[in-house]
């Protein structure tokens, strides 16, 4: 079966999911991004994205290498949880 829902979660100052949002969609596929201030606004996030089915979020590089690998364990399985991470 094919994905058809993905979201990108930023973490920067100030942000907050209730104001910070986006979704882009189509036919075929939807994007939701939000944005968090906090590692546990991230798994707030994360807990909202799971119960309404996305399958794939990719984390900014903001979030450490640590609060992605607790992000992963909380989306579960059935989620793939990416990070983006910049060459020095």
């Amino acid at each position: 079966m094919p994905q058809t829902q993905y979201a990108f979660v930023i973490k920067a100052p100030a942000y907050e999911m209730a104001t910070h949002h986006a979704i882009l969609e189509s036919p075929a596929f939807r994007t939701r991004i939000i944005g968090v201030s906090s590692q546990s606004g991230a798994l707030a996030a994360v807990d909202r994205l799971v119960e309404d089915g996305v399958e794939i979020i990719e984390l900014c590089g903001g979030f450490s290498p640590k609060e992605a690998a607790d992000i992963r364990e909380r989306a579960g399985l059935a989620v793939s949880v990416g990070l983006v991470v910049y060459a020095e």
